[in-house]
């Protein structure tokens, strides 16, 4: 299928209407931006490595082998430095995201739809594992001295001390004390 469109930002693009912006990939560099396919206007030119669709006014790009977060006019929302960024919904199946993942190197960051960080990577902490139940997201981070808490998208649940988490379909096994003889479980039920 070969669609044509105009290869020039258009300014005059009234940007009082939603745009539908899709990703193309420009043939001759193959880097890839952003078209309306309403107006058949590249909005968002052909400079990224890697671009992910748009929700909520927002997607994750790849730039000089780093990922960042772009505006739907092309603007960084948070600049290409991070490793790996995961997009993350409540509900199964929801390609709408409720949170970001942001990797590093220095630690995981965990912003959500509204730009707000909720862990931000300058803490040092690892997001290991997403655990989804009850249309809710847990997460369970990993501090630097490898302990683990559960975080719930709003605040920490526990406190930074168990050897190791374990998620079950409505639980969370909790394990204390790994390295020595007797080993402390704790159980906390989602409901």
């Amino acid at each position: 299928l070969e669609i044509s469109f105009t290869n020039v930002v258009n300014e005059k693009l009234d940007i009082r209407r939603r745009l539908q912006l899709y990703r193309f990939i420009d043939g001759d560099t193959n880097k890839q931006g952003y078209i309306d396919v309403a107006s058949r206007v590249i909005v968002i030119p052909a400079k990224f490595e890697y671009v992910c669709p748009f929700y909520g006014g927002m997607a994750v790009v790849q730039s000089d082998s780093k990922w960042g977060i772009i505006n739907d006019l092309g603007s960084f929302i948070f600049q290409p430095s991070y490793s790996y960024i995961k997009p993350v919904s409540k509900e199964k199946g929801c390609h709408l995201p409720d949170y970001y993942i942001l990797y590093n190197d220095e630690g995981d960051g965990i912003i959500d739809s509204l730009k707000n960080w909720i862990i931000s990577p300058s803490d040092g902490i690892r997001v290991t594992n997403i655990h989804k139940c009850n249309w809710k997201n847990y997460f369970i981070c990993q501090n630097r001295a490898n302990k683990y808490a559960i975080h719930d998208g709003d605040k920490f649940m526990t406190k930074f001390v168990f050897d190791e988490i374990i998620c079950s379909e409505s639980c969370f096994i909790c394990k204390q004390n790994s390295d020595k003889e007797s080993s402390k479980y704790s159980f906390i039920r989602l409901i």
